[in-house]
Protein backbone atom coordinates (compact mmCIF):
# COMPACT_ATOMS: atom_id res chain seq x y z
CA UNK A 1 0.00 0.00 0.00
CA UNK A 2 1.25 3.49 -0.89
CA UNK A 3 2.92 5.23 2.00
CA UNK A 4 -0.46 8.11 1.48
CA UNK A 5 -2.63 5.44 1.74
CA UNK A 6 -1.09 3.88 5.09
CA UNK A 7 -0.62 7.35 7.06
CA UNK A 8 -4.19 7.95 6.03
CA UNK A 9 -5.21 5.11 7.80
CA UNK A 10 -3.01 5.00 10.90
CA UNK A 11 -4.44 8.83 11.40
CA UNK A 12 -7.90 7.64 11.27
CA UNK A 13 -7.57 4.18 13.33
CA UNK A 14 -5.60 6.37 16.01
CA UNK A 15 -8.24 8.80 16.52
CA UNK A 16 -10.43 5.79 17.12
CA UNK A 17 -7.66 4.35 19.09
CA UNK A 18 -7.38 1.24 17.22
CA UNK A 19 -3.94 -0.28 16.38
CA UNK A 20 -2.93 -1.52 13.47
CA UNK A 21 -0.59 -4.23 11.78
CA UNK A 22 1.22 -2.30 9.60
CA UNK A 23 2.74 -5.79 8.19
CA UNK A 24 -0.83 -6.27 6.46
CA UNK A 25 -0.56 -2.53 4.96
CA UNK A 26 2.37 -4.07 2.71
CA UNK A 27 -0.26 -6.50 1.88
CA UNK A 28 -2.54 -4.51 0.37
CA UNK A 29 -4.99 -5.59 3.47
CA UNK A 30 -5.83 -5.03 6.86
CA UNK A 31 -8.69 -6.92 9.17
CA UNK A 32 -9.06 -5.55 12.58
CA UNK A 33 -12.26 -5.58 14.31
CA UNK A 34 -14.13 -2.14 14.42
CA UNK A 35 -15.93 -0.17 17.52
CA UNK A 36 -17.57 -3.49 18.60
CA UNK A 37 -19.40 -2.94 15.76
CA UNK A 38 -18.10 -6.05 13.59
CA UNK A 39 -14.75 -7.20 11.31
CA UNK A 40 -13.41 -4.21 9.17
CA UNK A 41 -11.87 -5.32 5.90
CA UNK A 42 -9.71 -3.23 3.62
CA UNK A 43 -8.37 -4.17 0.15
CA UNK A 44 -5.95 -2.28 -1.88
CA UNK A 45 -5.87 -2.40 -5.71
CA UNK A 46 -3.06 -0.92 -6.99
CA UNK A 47 -4.12 -1.14 -10.79
CA UNK A 48 -6.73 2.18 -9.86
CA UNK A 49 -5.70 2.82 -6.76
CA UNK A 50 -8.68 2.15 -4.99
CA UNK A 51 -9.70 1.07 -1.59
CA UNK A 52 -12.61 -1.74 -0.77
CA UNK A 53 -13.53 -1.48 2.36
CA UNK A 54 -15.79 -4.89 3.57
CA UNK A 55 -17.77 -4.52 7.21
CA UNK A 56 -19.49 -7.52 8.53
CA UNK A 57 -21.86 -6.28 11.06
CA UNK A 58 -22.96 -8.27 13.82
CA UNK A 59 -26.37 -8.67 12.96
CA UNK A 60 -29.00 -11.84 12.85
CA UNK A 61 -30.56 -11.75 9.21
CA UNK A 62 -34.04 -12.03 9.29
CA UNK A 63 -36.91 -10.35 7.89
CA UNK A 64 -37.05 -7.05 9.40
CA UNK A 65 -33.22 -6.87 9.42
CA UNK A 66 -33.46 -7.19 5.43
CA UNK A 67 -35.50 -4.83 5.35
CA UNK A 68 -33.67 -2.50 7.03
CA UNK A 69 -30.64 -3.53 4.82
CA UNK A 70 -32.98 -2.50 1.62
CA UNK A 71 -33.86 0.88 3.02
CA UNK A 72 -30.86 2.07 3.73
CA UNK A 73 -29.50 0.95 0.25
CA UNK A 74 -32.21 3.52 -1.13
CA UNK A 75 -29.76 6.15 0.14
CA UNK A 76 -26.62 4.92 -0.09
CA UNK A 77 -26.98 6.43 -3.99
CA UNK A 78 -27.17 9.79 -2.73
CA UNK A 79 -23.69 9.92 -1.06
CA UNK A 80 -20.18 8.63 -2.34
CA UNK A 81 -19.77 7.78 0.49
CA UNK A 82 -22.47 5.67 1.61
CA UNK A 83 -21.87 1.97 1.95
CA UNK A 84 -24.19 -0.57 0.47
CA UNK A 85 -25.63 -3.48 2.47
CA UNK A 86 -25.18 -6.95 0.80
CA UNK A 87 -26.35 -10.40 3.02
CA UNK A 88 -23.91 -13.21 2.71
CA UNK A 89 -25.29 -17.14 3.69
CA UNK A 90 -25.62 -15.74 7.82
CA UNK A 91 -24.26 -12.16 8.05
CA UNK A 92 -24.87 -8.45 6.46
CA UNK A 93 -21.57 -6.66 5.02
CA UNK A 94 -21.15 -3.19 4.04
CA UNK A 95 -19.24 -2.19 1.39
CA UNK A 96 -17.95 0.76 -0.62
CA UNK A 97 -15.28 1.46 -3.00
CA UNK A 98 -13.13 4.89 -2.55
CA UNK A 99 -11.33 5.80 -5.64
CA UNK A 100 -7.94 7.29 -5.39
CA UNK A 101 -9.03 11.18 -6.59
CA UNK A 102 -11.49 10.76 -3.51
CA UNK A 103 -8.93 9.08 -1.07
CA UNK A 104 -8.14 11.40 1.75
CA UNK A 105 -8.01 11.99 5.57
CA UNK A 106 -11.64 13.49 5.69
CA UNK A 107 -13.36 11.46 2.99
CA UNK A 108 -12.47 8.51 4.62
CA UNK A 109 -12.99 9.59 7.95
CA UNK A 110 -16.79 10.70 6.64
CA UNK A 111 -16.73 6.86 5.04
CA UNK A 112 -16.14 5.39 8.39
CA UNK A 113 -18.93 7.27 9.86
CA UNK A 114 -21.26 6.28 7.53
CA UNK A 115 -20.48 2.87 8.13
CA UNK A 116 -21.47 3.62 11.98
CA UNK A 117 -24.83 5.31 11.03
CA UNK A 118 -25.79 2.94 7.79
CA UNK A 119 -25.41 0.12 11.05
CA UNK A 120 -27.26 1.96 13.31
CA UNK A 121 -30.00 1.96 10.54
CA UNK A 122 -30.00 -1.67 9.84
CA UNK A 123 -30.59 -1.57 13.76
CA UNK A 124 -33.85 -0.06 13.68
CA UNK A 125 -32.22 3.29 16.19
Amino acid sequence: MPGWIEAILIRVFSAYSIEIDKRQLSQNYLQLEFNNIGNLELNYFPHDESLLISLGVKHRVDDDTIEHVLEANKYSNQNSLSPTGHIYEDKIVLRLVILRENLDFINFEAALNNFRQVNQSILGE
